[in-house]
């Protein structure tokens, strides 16, 4: 899929109260691509810890992923 990652929290999830009512689980490969397709160079790609979430919120250290890029000029 070109958009992997997109979710409709439905109401009657347990952790609804605590999300938005749609995410997008986004990889570090996806947002990559799409800064280098859109014409800057990518210095650093990775997943994000976020180890202050609340804890039912908490994964792996892939809570986030973040972006570092430059303009090409």
């Amino acid at each position: 899929m070109e958009w992997p990652g997109h979710v409709d929290i439905p109401p009657e999830y347990p952790d609804a109260a605590d999300l938005p009512p749609r995410m997008h689980f986004l990889e570090p490969a996806v947002l990559q691509r799409e800064a280098e397709a859109a014409g800057l160079r990518v210095l650093r790609c990775d997943f994000i810890p976020r180890p202050y979430y609340p804890k039912h919120l908490v994964w792996d250290g892939r809570e986030s992923a973040g972006l570092l890029a430059q303009r090409l000029r």
